[in-house]
């Protein structure tokens, strides 16, 4: 069979499109975070999150919106899976947005024990909808997912980094590279702790899912609320960490996320639990843009200053305005 390079070239092109579209309709805070990524880091982890939200619309009610039964979305979820592992082999997908994923996680050299992980997670949720009844985990359960539904994913993205780093002719030494992996793990899990207290109303009243064992017995209470807040400030810590070793595509836009999941944070703690179980939280975009110009200015500094510790990069990341 003759090969067609350029049809496969301008094909991955519209898929990478699409993939873009998906962050830009489905989250306001990575989509700014990403757009001030610079290239291939922006593309690659656009594709990332395109997958992965195509796996998360089929377990949290797409599916069964559109009349699937809860049986069938698992259906769909193992058959979504399967095409993902598929489409890794082949280096071909025609779904669109599996051949973004796919052209990253091959570049990136993604380890396919995430992709797993990730789906297993995925299938945890779609257990739980099939269940008909509420869902609560323990600290041990609670672990296991958040490990797959965001640990991973920031694995899956660190790659994308060290990918980078190394194709600027920078390769981090297996200390730094043990960093690196440390701060994307607990940033992925900030995230996720983050977006279990602001969806705690959708999550409990629609979906009868209670990730975190604080939530169980009483809900979401101040006592529950202050111990997920420390759990997350902490992780932030961490995530501070490894920063100063990301290459400078990525700098920006990961800051800016930490950044801004910092400032939920705060403004989580500042709201009271009672509010917080009835109405989702959020950064107003005015407020989204002063944290985007600290930035900046921020990356600015980095770039003109030839020699940055570790711990002066860390002590000028993530101060929330208040």
């Amino acid at each position: 069979m003759r090969a067609f390079p350029a049809a496969f070239m301008q094909y991955s092109r519209v898929a990478e499109t699409i993939a873009a579209d998906v962050i830009s309709s489905y989250s306001s805070s990575f989509s700014l975070a990403s757009r001030i990524l610079d290239e291939p880091v922006r593309t690659h982890i656009r594709n990332i999150y395109g997958m992965v939200r195509v796996a998360d619309e089929i377990v949290d009610g797409a599916a069964s919106g559109a009349g699937l039964s809860a049986e069938r979305v698992l259906d769909v979820l193992d058959e979504y899976e399967r095409s993902t592992l598929t489409a890794l082999q082949d280096g071909f997908s025609p779904d669109l947005i599996l051949q973004a994923f796919t052209n990253t996680a091959r570049w990136a050299e993604i380890n396919t024990q995430h992709i797993r992980d990730f789906f297993h997670s995925m299938r945890l949720d779609a257990h739980s909808a099939a269940s008909c009844g509420p869902t609560s985990y323990t600290s041990s359960e609670a672990a296991e997912y958040i490990h797959g539904s965001a640990g991973v994913i920031g694995w899956m993205c660190n790659a994308v980094f060290l990918k980078t780093s190394e194709v600027n002719g920078r390769v981090l030494t297996d200390s730094e590279k043990q960093t690196t992996e440390r701060a994307a793990y607990a940033l992925g899990s900030a995230f996720q702790k983050v977006n279990f207290l602001r969806d705690y109303r959708h999550d409990s009243a629609a979906l009868a899912r209670f990730y975190l064992p604080q939530l169980v017995d009483e809900g979401l209470t101040e006592q529950a609320k202050t111990a997920i807040v420390q759990e997350i400030r902490s992780e932030l810590r961490t995530a501070q960490g490894g920063m100063h070793l990301l290459p400078e595509q990525a700098f920006s836009g990961v800051v800016l996320a930490h950044d801004l999941f910092a400032e939920l944070t705060e403004k989580l703690d500042r709201t009271p639990a009672h509010v917080i179980a009835r109405e989702r939280v959020r950064i107003p975009n005015r407020h989204k843009l002063r944290i985007v110009a600290r930035v900046q200015l921020r990356v600015t500094g980095r770039r003109f200053r030839p020699s940055t510790s570790p711990m002066e990069s860390s002590s000028r990341l993530g101060r929330p305005s208040r």
